[in-house]
């Protein structure tokens, strides 16, 4: 589970906002993994997210998973490089079909 919130406080220098953004992942004293990271707001506040959820990949999957999801190299022999046509529907029943008959 992985949570935004913001917090503003007016600064003391130069009457600067201090908005921050803090990105939580996981339940904090659970038994799984909890992760937070802060920052300052930047411009607007998909921007901020963007920065957050780009710090919480680099910690937790590592800067070389960036690298390579950004890489044309990364793809597999047979993915399409291209959007393929979908049909929703049957996408559902098949999936409605595999869990009724686990």
């Amino acid at each position: 589970e992985d949570h935004y919130s913001n917090s503003a406080a007016k600064g003391t220098q130069k009457g600067k906002s201090k908005a921050k953004m803090r990105l939580t992942i996981g339940k904090k004293g659970g038994n799984g993994k909890f992760y937070s990271y802060e920052t300052r707001m930047r411009g607007n506040s998909k921007e901020t997210k963007n920065f957050l959820a780009k710090m919480a990949i680099d910690d937790i999957l590592g800067e070389d998973f960036l690298k390579e999801a950004a890489s044309d190299n990364s793809r597999y022999e047979w993915e399409l490089p291209f959007p393929t046509d979908s049909h929703v529907e049957a996408y559902l029943g098949g999936l409605l079909w595999n869990l009724q008959t686990y």
